[in-house]
């Protein structure tokens, strides 16, 4: 999230009451992490793939001789 996007979200926050804004907050980092933990998944299983296609190549060279 860029400061524009940031600056438009404070600025709408003046909508709701306090509670509503903490709840809001919670709510915004409760995503955040998520999408980090979803970003961490998404690389290992990059990895995993990777090595599934050097091991294919390994066992395919080693069938052909």
């Amino acid at each position: 999230m860029d400061a524009a996007d940031r600056a438009k979200i404070i600025r709408q926050m003046g909508m709701y009451s306090q509670s509503e804004q903490q709840q809001l907050a919670r709510t915004e980092s409760s995503l955040e992490k998520w999408a980090r933990t979803i970003k961490e998944i998404t690389g290992v299983m990059v990895n995993v793939a990777k090595i599934m296609k050097e091991i294919l190549e390994m066992l395919d060279r080693h069938n052909r001789r």
